[in-house]
């Protein structure tokens, strides 16, 4: 199929410019024209788009969700965990990552879910049984026992946890190739203990460098990359030292901003989640326990420093949320605006959820940015993001997502094979 979309002002996320009047061509999924209307080939067209007064961009990334839960403090309660079947638990979760496609989120990448569902949900949608946003799934994290992965039961229970229970470097190598086997794109690791999480704190360390770096050579030899959830100061040291590749959260590099040196030189990201905590204490008894509500409050601020820092540094930054505890899967364009409120501009806030967050998945040859070549996976927003990124976080403003070059939803007329935005 050969798509035309013209009259547009295409927002290049490089170079921070809004390219107008372009046209762009379409090709099998991929981009094979940006440029002026009088260059573009005189091809026939399957369709053609009039995104007059429209900004189109690259699709958005939300590199850390959890299609598996919804919200709500019930989805990831111990009573659900224990009585819903894994074929139910991903239909759900198809229907939460759906939400991300549908506000232009294009891409995610999943950092958990119960019952591997991430990757149940990824076939499919790689499949084209249905239709979804790109998905790069870890499964079920790695977690030390009692640590912020596994649930506190009694001692004969078999509900299951998110974690991955795994204790010794001998079981983070055994485990890691298991995850490996089941089919995952990157490893996740609970690196300290967590907000979410009953009974242990998000300063704890709950990984060693050794038992980290097990898991990270078995991962890099398979060709995958590995993510740390790390809030304290020696376990985000600990992730750094063992070479991982994503730090989620980050939460205390603020009161060790050295510990960014490190990172820079080992080109470690940082995906600092700032619409979790805030919207844990918005939102509280609604989604989280009164321990958790306590623990974000402590830690909104610290992260807001640490991005600061990371700025400074020169670290990369990527939007991710966290979503599906406390952020909703259709609210991951609120990141934008938390990233801008932690002193990133408006085209900063825009790289970290596009051409950034496609360099961290090492994929920024294919996605990220509206190039030749590069996978049509763009979004059509009727105004101007780099005069308010907040603009994203209105679902009036999104007037249409493709993947792959297909229009996924849209307010549109059709005439035939040619549509005009509204």
């Amino acid at each position: 199929m050969i798509s035309k979309l013209f009259n547009c002002s295409v927002v290049d996320v490089v170079s921070g410019k809004i390219k107008t009047n372009t046209t762009i061509i379409v090709n099998d999924g991929k981009i094979s024209y940006v440029g002026e209307e009088s260059g573009a080939p005189r091809a026939p067209y399957d369709l053609e788009y009039d995104c007059t007064s429209s900004f189109l961009m690259p699709g958005f990334f939300d590199l850390h969700t959890h299609i598996s839960y919804d919200g709500t403090l019930k989805s990831h309660s111990i009573e659900v965990a224990a009585t819903e079947d894994p074929g139910y638990r991903a239909i759900k979760a198809y229907n939460e990552a759906k939400k991300h496609l549908d506000t232009g989120f294009t891409t995610i990448r999943d950092c958990g879910s119960l019952m591997f569902e991430d990757i149940s949900v990824r076939n499919a949608v790689n499949a084209n049984v249905i239709p979804g946003p790109n998905i790069y799934a870890t499964g079920k994290p790695l977690s030390i026992t009692g640590g912020h992965g596994d649930r506190r039961t009694n001692a004969m229970s078999s509900v299951p946890s998110i974690g991955l229970i795994s204790n010794g470097a001998d079981e983070m190598r055994y485990n890691t190739r298991y995850l490996i086997r089941q089919g995952v794109d990157w490893i996740k690791i609970f690196g300290s203990g967590g907000v979410s999480s009953e009974g242990d704190k998000p300063d704890q360390t709950q990984y060693t460098i050794d038992e980290l770096r097990a898991s990270v050579s078995e991962a890099h030899a398979a060709g995958r990359k590995v993510a740390v959830h790390a809030h304290g100061k020696e376990a985000i040291a600990n992730a750094v030292q063992a070479g991982v590749d994503t730090i989620e959260h980050g939460t205390m590099i603020a009161e060790n901003p050295d510990l960014l040196m490190n990172m820079k030189e080992g080109n470690i990201g940082l995906i600092p989640n700032l619409c979790t905590p805030n919207f844990i204490v918005k939102r509280g008894s609604e989604v989280m326990t009164e321990s958790a509500i306590a623990k974000a409050t402590v830690v909104i601020d610290l992260r807001v420093q640490t991005v600061k820092l990371a700025k400074e540094a020169g670290i990369k930054i990527a939007l991710g949320t966290d979503s599906g505890l406390a952020v909703r899967h259709d609210e991951s364009a609120y990141e934008f605006l938390y990233l801008k409120k932690a002193g990133l501009s408006d085209l900063e806030a825009i790289q970290a959820g596009t051409i950034s967050a496609a360099q961290i998945l090492g994929k920024e040859a294919e996605t990220g940015s509206l190039e030749i070549g590069k996978v049509a996976d763009m979004v059509l927003v009727s105004k101007n993001p780099f005069e308010g990124v907040e603009c994203l976080t209105d679902h009036k403003n999104i007037k249409g997502v493709f993947r792959r070059g297909v229009l996924q939803n849209s307010c549109l007329d059709r005439e035939g094979s040619f549509v005009k935005f509204q």
